[in-house]
This record gives C-alpha cells, sequence and structure tokens, in this order.
C-alpha cells in the first residue's frame, strides 16, 4: 500500500506520520468522514511534534491543536496561505469527530491540503 502514496517521504524521517496520511489518503473517496479525521489526526500529531521540538515556539496555556494554532510563534512561521488550508483541515477533522457529513470534495481539499503542509 505505501507504494501507492502520496505520503512515501513521510516514511524515513517522519515515520510516525505515515499511518494517519496513509489512512487520509486511502479513505479519501471511500469514507470521507474517516479520511477528513485522519488529516486532521495528522495535522495535530505534526504540530504536537513541532511545539515539543522546537524551543522558539510558545507553548500556549492550552495544548490544543486550536490553541497551538493560534499561538503567535506559530503563526510567525506559517505562510498564509498554508495557515488557512491548514484551518480548513482542522475544521472538517473536527466536523467528522462530531458525526457531520463530509462532502468528498471537502476530504480531497483536506487532504491536498495536508500534502501541502507535510511537504
Amino acid at each position: 500500500m505505501e507504494q501507492d502514496t502520496n505520503f512515501g517521504f513521510l516514511k524515513h524521517e517522519w515515520d510516525f506520520l505515515t499511518e494517519s496520511a496513509i489512512e487520509a489518503e486511502t479513505n479519501v473517496k471511500s469514507a470521507p468522514v474517516t479520511s477528513a479525521f485522519y488529516s486532521r489526526l495528522c495535522l495535530e500529531k505534526t504540530i504536537n511534534w513541532l511545539f515539543e521540538n522546537e524551543q522558539y515556539l510558545n507553548e500556549p496555556y492550552q495544548t490544543s491543536l486550536s490553541a497551538r494554532m493560534a499561538e503567535q510563534t506559530f503563526k510567525e512561521i506559517i505562510p498564509p496561505s498554508i495557515y488557512r488550508e491548514i484551518q480548513t483541515i482542522r475544521k472538517e477533522g473536527n466536523n467528522a469527530a462530531h458525526g457531520k457529513k463530509i462532502p468528498v470534495q471537502a476530504s480531497m481539499a483536506s487532504l491536498r491540503f495536508l500534502f501541502r503542509f507535510l511537504s
């Protein structure tokens, strides 16, 4: 399965992200709710890693994904266009986790945005 993925580049240095990224990709059309959930999970794992490993990021009072994404030191390192895209991933993933219907177009957008962010 991993050979047919756009996320194979994660395998060596970012192995802990590979499974959730591939789950998002595998389910993008057949199970868009699942895909949106896994895109958000992968985003959260990535941002958590950044906050744990990069001293220049100030840890916010809350450690939720939303709070970390709103932290000014994080926003300063993310281009505005990418920031808007990862906000979409977070929102669609939250909708998926709360049982809302996710159109295939939304899961595909989240997956595309995830790829750009991880690249």
